[in-house]
């Protein structure tokens, strides 16, 4: 009875043990994923060092044809995080659109060899580094925006009214 109560304490350890590694990465690499060069996140910019969110991060697909939100942290400052996706993803065939520089910064592209949109969300990590959102969708079938939602102005036309 003792040997088999030890065996399960030490069996419990090991299991704790073994799911309290974390999700840091070496560089380059993430935990369950492969990088922006190859694998599930192929075709994306990804840093060095990078630790996925598990939890936060889901992924249809593979290849560079995957959908799906990559969350994940960095020790890289918000402001060289946005300078290194503005420099790389154009490396891998994405044409940057909208830029939002400020308290979270924004910032969208369109692949078009694979007819998708991303749109990465950079924010500052209460003590230190950053935290990215990247959601990659399908672009609509004809390449155009998605229609305004009724009520709204069209593209380019700027309202304004008083708050309540």
């Amino acid at each position: 009875m003792r040997l088999t109560v030890t065996m399960l304490a030490l069996a419990l350890v090991a299991a704790l043990a073994s799911g309290c590694t974390g999700n840091s990465s070496p560089p380059g690499q993430s935990q369950g994923a492969a990088t922006g060069q190859g694998g599930q996140f192929s075709g994306v910019a990804l840093p060095e060092g990078y630790s996925l969110d598990n939890d936060r991060s889901i992924a249809l697909g593979a290849g560079d044809r995957w959908v799906g939100r990559i969350s994940f942290t960095s020790g890289t400052s918000p402001n060289e995080m946005f300078d290194f996706y503005r420099r790389e993803m154009p490396k891998y065939g994405w044409v940057e659109g909208t830029v939002v520089r400020g308290q979270s910064n924004l910032i969208t592209f369109t692949s078009p060899a694979t007819s998708r949109v991303a749109v990465v969300q950079i924010t500052s990590l209460t003590l230190g580094g950053s935290r990215v959102e990247m959601v990659v969708s399908p672009q609509s079938e004809n390449g155009a925006e998605a229609p305004p939602m009724p009520g709204t102005s069209p593209p380019g036309t700027v309202t304004s009214q008083p708050l309540h």
